[in-house]
């Protein structure tokens, strides 16, 4: 679901799949991702805020 504030806000989260290893060890390799379709409109310049869950910085995402 997306806010009606401006520019938009919509929540994300990124889930592990454990695939059932019960390892608490940290994450060290870095993930890419393609978020173009979590833009608001898809339009260059079009800014949509990002809250990933857990994270406490904004992330501004632009459209291009």
């Amino acid at each position: 679901m997306i806010s009606k504030s401006l520019p938009p806000i919509r929540n994300i989260q990124l889930i592990h799949n454990s695939n059932d290893d019960n390892c608490k060890s940290y994450i060290t390799q870095n993930l890419e991702y393609d978020i173009s379709n979590l833009a608001y409109k898809k339009v260059n310049g079009s800014e949509i805020i990002l809250k990933l869950n857990g994270w406490k910085d904004r992330i501004v995402y632009t459209y291009n």
